[in-house]
């Protein structure tokens, strides 16, 4: 496991694709597997994470409201 943190926050949403799009874009095999974006899991809108244990840089006095977007 890296020593690094775990949680990279960002300032956009990558492009992602629903779980349908997915399995039409490999129905076939794709010139590049890279060039196919994650798939959307899950979001729920009106959230907020606490992490426990904390990781570093992410503690109980730095939350924030958002949407939890959950991508593979």
């Amino acid at each position: 496991m890296s020593s690094g943190n775990p949680i990279t926050p960002i300032s956009s949403l990558p492009t992602y694709v629903t779980p349908e799009q997915h399995a039409n874009l490999v129905s076939s095999t794709p010139s590049s597997f890279a060039d196919i974006p994650p798939v959307l899991k899950h979001s729920q809108p009106n959230v907020r994470v606490t992490l426990d244990p904390p990781v570093p840089g992410f503690d109980a006095t730095s939350t924030t409201d958002g949407t939890l977007y959950v991508l593979t």
